[in-house]
């Protein structure tokens, strides 16, 4: 969408946490657009008409593709499986009789996703062959923080911020495999999404579940009730059938489902949310110390938020451990203090030059040369997950050629996130190069700010 907002040179979208809102320059347009969209429908209906079927190439901005088009195609498709649809979304620079570049979409082959392949936050399995490098103070930290946590019978939460790509997981799998090392610990994990799921208590329901083998995202409403019943007796053997009842209805609110707590008001819902996970936890801690892990929190609910900061404080005086991920910039306020919880927060930096090298080193192997290790920090900037996508580059092309389609993706989503002015301070920038003079984007960015 900023690829519009610089096409056009007008802002069309204010974004908010987890919401977009048309500026007023859009929805002054909004009615001419309607009736664009309006032609492409009879247009399709004379495709479908006088063909019965055929294809339909759509050509459009590669971030309104990603971010509109392809999350509605299925409905298309659905309702006209006899079209052929191809979407057309990469833009490349071409000559036109030496009077200069201008921009064309190429078409390029798509894919539609017909099926979930894993749940929601799923995280993808990390090459086990990666060493872990660095961190060595980070975890001293950490590590000092879980003694002095346990001596003191106080829950400790650590949270790891950070850029994509610069460790962020990897340092939590560390401490909780650190956590495992030392005895019997049950260690529950979620991830929140951003994307393809509007249950905003997902995360903590796939915590809760992910030791379950009964249990299955794909169940019926009264199979989860049924299952989630029995459970609640096994766990609270001397409870009512009331505290089973409403237990129970919580578990399938959680997993997205239509519950009678539905009925009830926000204040309330929260409130028997917030209990009934607290006394599941208490129940869990009874029997060893709980690690509860939530990566991902810049695309977090302000709900699930509200219940981490209860399950701090609930839990202030027992061996649990919270451990969250976060991007900067997001507006999901977090980490939490309270006088009752340790909290480590730790604002994650790239590799430096040394630990890049160790890393390329254990990945390359000891003939790699001063070179590779020097052009490979700079093009990475000691961020890891580019340093080893660069090194399986190095690797199949010598290190030279273009970035892989992932760098290029995980580049182009922070693109995204600025504005128009960021979009053109950086468009010069790429233009200086890495060894220009700095005032000269210096005077550029002023010049902007002057407007």
């Amino acid at each position: 969408m900023c690829s519009s907002d610089l096409y056009l040179g007008v802002q069309l979208f204010r974004r908010y946490n987890r919401a977009l809102e048309l500026t007023d320059v859009a929805k002054a347009a909004l009615p001419k657009l309607g009736e664009g969209f309006d032609c492409m429908a009879q247009a399709v209906t004379i495709l479908r008409s006088q063909q019965g079927g055929g294809s339909l190439t759509v050509s459009a901005a590669p971030s309104f593709a990603s971010r509109w088009l392809m999350p509605r195609l299925h409905r298309f498709i659905a309702a006209h499986p006899e079209i052929d649809v191809r979407i057309s979304a990469r833009m490349r620079r071409v000559s036109v009789d030496g009077k200069g570049d201008v921009a064309e979409r190429a078409t390029v082959e798509a894919w539609l996703a017909v099926a979930a392949t894993a749940p929601p936050g799923t995280r993808r399995r990390r090459r086990r062959d990666v060493p872990f490098v660095g961190r060595v103070e980070e975890m001293g930290v950490i590590t000092s923080a879980l003694r002095l946590s346990a001596a003191h019978g106080r829950t400790l939460l650590v949270h790891a911020g950070g850029e994509t790509g610069v460790g962020k997981s990897r340092l939590l799998d560390q401490v909780v495999r650190h956590l495992s090392d030392m005895g019997d610990v049950e260690v529950l994990e979620g991830s929140c999404v951003p994307y393809g799921e509007s249950n905003v208590w997902w995360p903590i329901a796939h915590a809760l579940t992910d030791h379950m083998d009964q249990v299955d995202e794909s169940m019926r409403p009264d199979e989860l009730l049924t299952i989630a019943r029995s459970r609640s007796e096994s766990m609270f053997p001397s409870a009512s059938s009331a505290h089973h009842d409403r237990m129970a209805d919580v578990f399938v609110h959680l997993m997205g489902h239509p519950s009678s707590i539905d009925r009830l008001d926000p204040a309330s819902t929260r409130t028997i949310v917030h209990q009934s996970v607290v006394e599941v936890l208490e129940a869990r801690l009874r029997r060893h110390p709980v690690v509860l892990r939530i990566d991902d929190l810049h695309w977090a609910d302000s709900e699930l938020i509200d219940l981490l900061r209860h399950l701090v404080t609930a839990l202030g005086r027992q061996q649990f451990v919270l451990l969250t991920s976060m991007r900067p910039g997001s507006e999901v306020e977090w980490p939490t203090v309270g006088d009752r919880t340790n909290v480590v927060t730790l604002a994650l930096q790239p590799l430096t030059r040394d630990e890049t090298a160790e890393l390329t080193t254990a990945l390359l192997g000891d003939s790699t040369t001063p070179a590779t290790l020097s052009t490979l920090y700079d093009r990475s900037g000691g961020n890891p997950l580019f340093l080893i996508e660069l090194v399986a580059l190095t690797g199949t092309r010598g290190g030279d050629g273009e970035l892989p389609d992932s760098l290029r993706t995980l580049i182009a989503a922070r693109l995204d996130q600025l504005d128009t002015d960021q979009r053109r301070v950086i468009e010069n920038a790429a233009v200086i190069g890495a060894s220009g003079d700095v005032s000269s984007l210096m005077r550029f960015a002023e010049a902007l700010d002057r407007k």
